[in-house]
């Protein structure tokens, strides 16, 4: 999937996909890495995740002192 570059966008979806499953293949030389599609559906689930996980944290109330 991620030795070719990709033909069109279900390709560079579905690299995209591989690369959010495993990120490692990111440190790889993959013509895929390269493509603009599949860099920003990475870049937009990372900050959907990300954004996930704030706004998780924010609803919760976490005490920062030992309860009484």
């Amino acid at each position: 999937m991620v030795q070719s570059p990709p033909a069109g966008v279900q390709d560079a979806l579905a690299s995209a996909a591989a690369f959010v499953i495993c990120p490692y293949l990111l440190l790889g030389e993959f013509p895929a890495v390269r493509d603009p599609i599949v860099i920003g559906a990475d870049l937009c689930v990372a900050l959907t995740v990300a954004w996930s996980g704030f706004r998780y944290i924010d609803r919760r109330e976490y005490s920062l002192v030992e309860p009484v």
